[in-house]
């Protein structure tokens, strides 16, 4: 098990091999210390996967094979968002998070 880098990203590499997503494209991410985390996901499954506790890997996966290919219709749902009190409701943890809600949307509020 480790992670490998080249042009496009990090891909997570399982007996030599990249790891691929249900719909069969590279898990390649954008970050080397979630490519990191992924991999320890993959390396703490026993003989069986136990997918369910595989969240990173899920949420990577969702984001590959949804969002790359639906990225007009995503960006448009979550654009909806904007005109409703979401930005009313905020995060008091994690600290990088409430500090990123302050300095974004209080300009807009």
């Amino acid at each position: 098990m480790g992670v490998a880098e080249d042009a496009q990203g990090y891909s997570i590499q399982l007996d030599n091999r990249p790891v691929k997503t249900p719909a069969k494209n590279l898990l390649i991410l954008p970050r080397q210390n979630l490519a990191a985390a992924v991999a320890n996901e993959w390396e703490i499954q026993g003989d069986n996967i136990d997918a369910p506790s595989m969240r990173l890997t899920r949420l990577s996966n969702s984001a590959i094979d949804r969002i790359t290919t639906h990225r007009r219709s995503v960006v448009n749902e979550i654009s909806g968002f904007a005109t409703t009190d979401l930005v009313c409701y905020r995060a008091a943890e994690p600290e990088i998070l409430a500090r990123r809600q302050q300095e974004r949307w209080d300009p807009l509020v």
